[in-house]
């Protein structure tokens, strides 16, 4: 015989199973006309990945502050420009032009149709509509500048 007493936390686990839903939106909505700080929105946040939107309205990272986080962030700007800003302690990883492997041959990372250079020391990189990077884990780096409006799509994994 199952005691009354077990039922109610089996009904438990079965409702929190069944959060793993299909979930819709647009990242194009729900945009306030203004923000004093930036809004960050969490899209998917599964197991080892968080997915997020970023509104920045003119924001930038507060002076002397350091991103220094414990993922790998994927970061592409959805709608209007940024620039962000490397630490200038080290290179990362090298002086030579990025290479990663695919289907075990080298190949060099794309960018509009031209090589992308490898991040050095104190690297500021311009982004704009389109364009996405990839921050490996604890690699320093900060927002020194945003446009009135940039929206943003981060994934950390």
């Amino acid at each position: 015989m199952i005691s009354r007493d077990i039922i109610p936390k089996a009904n438990l686990k079965i409702r929190a199973r069944s959060r793993n839903e299909i979930k819709k939106g647009n990242l194009y909505e729900k945009i306030p006309k203004k923000l004093s700080k930036e809004l960050f929105n969490t899209i998917v946040l599964k197991n080892n990945c968080k997915i997020e939107r970023i509104i920045s309205m003119g924001h930038k990272t507060p002076k002397g502050k350091w991103y220094n986080q414990n993922k790998n962030e994927f970061v592409m700007i959805l709608k209007g420009s940024a620039e962000l800003l490397f630490f200038p302690d080290k290179k990362y990883p090298n002086d030579t032009k990025q290479e990663i492997l695919h289907n075990d041959t080298k190949q060099e990372i794309l960018h509009n149709d031209t090589k992308q250079e490898i991040l050095h020391k104190g690297h500021k990189i311009k982004m704009k509509t389109g364009d996405y990077i990839n921050i490996p884990a604890h690699l320093k780096h900060r927002v020194d500048k945003t446009s009135k409006k940039t929206i943003w799509l981060a994934v950390f994994y």
